[in-house]
């Protein structure tokens, strides 16, 4: 399936394609996913396990993470909905 045709699914259960989204609701769309990554990394512990192969493989993966920064915790949908903004040559400028 085409970017254009996956469905974002609104707050109150709506399945909408991108396609047919509003204009502002689009935006709207995408800062929140921006805002929300930026809240869910920063909530992302430091692993704490007992054992060494467990902390080192733990510990590899938050650096990972870490080094990616908040665009590590976009939905998949993000570079759709970023794709069907150019499309519109509407105008928004992503903050991450």
């Amino acid at each position: 399936m085409n970017g254009r045709n996956r469905l974002w699914e609104s707050a109150s259960g709506d399945r909408v394609r991108i396609r047919n989204l509003e204009d502002q609701h689009l935006v709207n769309v995408l800062n929140f996913l921006e805002r929300r990554a930026v809240e869910d990394f920063i909530e992302i512990p430091f692993p704490a396990f007992s054992g060494e192969m467990a902390s080192y493989y733990a510990e590899g993966e938050y650096y990972s993470l870490m080094k990616e920064g908040p665009r590590a915790m976009l939905p998949d949908i993000y570079d759709d909905l970023v794709e069907e903004v150019r499309l519109r040559r509407l105008t928004w400028r992503s903050r991450l």
